[in-house]
């Protein structure tokens, strides 16, 4: 069994490519080094800056949740009045949800005090 002959010029033109590929991604890894370092020694001071933030957004969240859930509660129907009552057939299929759509809608700054 031969081997077939080696195309020379072939095989440089292919090392080089391989070889010039390898070089870029070094290049660029070895640039990004620098940016990539400096960012993760800002990391714990930016997301100590970001987790007040969210603290300050977090707080109307949680009200408005509270309040949610308080409406709720105080448009659901008992289990009293759903015995005693069943649901018309004439009642329509939008209209059956209408406690979760209240207790869904947010609460203006003027409700919040």
């Amino acid at each position: 069994m031969s081997f077939p002959q080696i195309d020379r010029r072939r095989l440089l033109r292919h090392s080089l490519v391989v070889f010039g590929l390898l070089g870029g991604l070094g290049w660029g890894v070895y640039e990004l080094s620098g940016p990539a370092y400096e960012w993760a020694q800002k990391a714990p001071q930016t997301m100590r800056r970001l987790e007040r933030k969210l603290r300050e957004f977090k707080k109307p969240v949680q009200t408005m949740s509270k309040a949610t859930v308080v409406l709720a509660r105080l448009t659901a129907p008992s289990a009293a009045t759903t015995a005693m009552a069943p649901r018309s057939s004439s009642c329509p299929r939008f209209a059956t949800g209408a406690a979760e759509g209240v207790a869904a809608m947010p609460l203006t700054a003027r409700d919040r005090r």
